[in-house]
């Protein structure tokens, strides 16, 4: 989701090796964001494309149409992605890309990587919604009930749509107390070489974390006064990324059916 530590979080897996792009290919920051946000432009403009061809865009809080990978503009879409990938990635042993938006398109991603015979791992990062509400209300003057919405669309579809795929998941909160600690067993269970023991690297990724990273905290609690499913999904996904199993997390999801929830189409949250 977006404001959630994805940033920072594509900051050190590309100091810990992989490769995202040379630096004229990624966006650079902003007053919201003023360390970058390591996303190549290329694939940031697919995404937008896609979303318009689905009359959809990058705030909303609806899952995408049925069958949406069959819609007529994402066939054009699934071939520009494939020649992007073949073009910029194609001779790469590890890559990598961050992009919030993925979240949605991660089916269409896997087709397309499997056509390059490329395995794909994801890493799932989470934070407190009222954080992310809260940065969006600062960022783009969205109201708190608006950006809990988007935050409840954008990790369902990530639980989903990573259903199957090896991943893990670690909370911004962890990648700011011990960001070692926190990465090296989603490392281990991606089975990515680990490099966080060089003190080079390991200086590098010290000095990306600063501490005015955070404007805001707030404890899951909070969220009683919002959406429940909010504070379902936020109690699921933290207990995850407490024990680093996503499987039972989508399990627990699944089971109470919250996985099949839509967000109620209402004037605040319409796009």
């Amino acid at each position: 989701m977006h404001r959630s530590g994805t940033s920072i979080a594509a900051r050190i897996v590309q100091l810990l090796g992989a490769y995202l792009g040379s630096m004229s290919e990624l966006t650079l920051g902003g007053l919201d964001n003023p360390d970058g946000f390591w996303e190549r432009r290329g694939i940031h403009l697919i995404h937008e494309r896609g979303l318009a061809s689905l009359n959809s865009c990058w705030d909303t809080s609806r899952r995408l149409p049925a069958n949406w990978q069959h819609e007529p503009g994402i066939a054009a879409l699934r071939e520009g992605l494939c020649e992007y990938v073949g073009e910029n990635f194609g001779s790469v042993a590890q890559w990598a890309w961050k992009d919030p938006r993925t979240a949605l398109f991660l089916p269409l991603w896997e087709d397309i990587l499997g056509r390059h015979d490329i395995q794909l791992k994801c890493l799932i990062v989470i934070r407190n919604p009222l954080e992310v509400a809260q940065s969006l209300e600062r960022r783009n003057g969205f109201s708190i009930e608006k950006g809990l919405d988007i935050w409840l669309n954008y990790n369902l579809a990530i639980i989903e749509n990573t259903s199957g795929l090896p991943r893990a998941i670690v909370s911004y909160d962890a990648l700011l107390g011990d960001w070692r600690f926190a990465l090296k067993p989603c490392y281990e269970k991606l089975a990515i070489p680990w490099l966080g023991d060089d003190e080079i690297v390991g200086r590098a990724v010290d000095q990306s974390l600063k501490a005015d990273l955070r404007h805001s905290r707030y404890e899951i609690g909070d969220l009683r006064a919002y959406r429940p499913a909010v504070k379902q999904l936020a109690l699921v996904l933290d207990e995850a990324a407490r024990s680093g199993n996503v499987d039972v997390a989508e399990g627990r999801l699944r089971q109470t059916r919250l996985l099949d929830y839509r967000v109620p189409a209402t004037l605040d949250s319409a796009n």
